[in-house]
């Protein structure tokens, strides 16, 4: 008895052809170094952090000489210190961010509503631009819709 052999249809279909360029829509996305230090400041701060709650740490369980003390507590101010700086470099930075992402924002809502002002005009979409996104909200007038009520 044979084994019953499937037929391949592609292969059996397949002609080559010239290869033709093909058209591809390629997204990229831009990346700004402010997010990288954003990183490191936040890393900066961890690790400042860390360092103040063990120097709290070692000053509740420290019942040893006054000057190891006041050592302790001056190492802790100057954290402290570092800290706060740190945390103004990352709040400016966070403001900075904010204010160059609502800036493309903005750019891009006036070049949308440039490239679609005769479906705007004629009251087909709205545009809306906000902090952080723009909507796009598209107005369906009964033209080629289901009717009221219908199933």
């Amino acid at each position: 008895m044979e084994i019953p052999k499937g037929v391949n249809v592609v292969a059996k279909e397949f002609s080559p052809a010239p290869p033709l360029p093909t058209v591809i829509n390629e997204v990229r996305q831009k990346t700004m170094n402010n997010t990288m230090q954003e990183l490191k400041l936040i890393e900066k701060l961890e690790q400042l952090q860390a360092e103040e709650n063990e120097l709290k740490d070692k000053m509740e369980n420290m019942f040893e000489a006054e000057a190891d003390s006041e050592g302790l507590k001056k190492c802790l101010q100057e954290v402290k210190a570092e800290k706060a700086e740190v945390e103004a470099q990352l709040n400016a930075l966070r403001q900075r961010l904010d204010d160059v992402q609502a800036e493309a924002i903005k750019e891009k809502d006036d070049q949308l509503k440039a490239a679609l002002k005769e479906e705007i005009q004629a009251d087909m979409i709205d545009i809306e631009a906000n902090d952080k996104s723009i909507t796009i909200r598209i107005r369906i007038r009964n033209k080629g819709s289901f009717a009221l009520g219908s199933v």
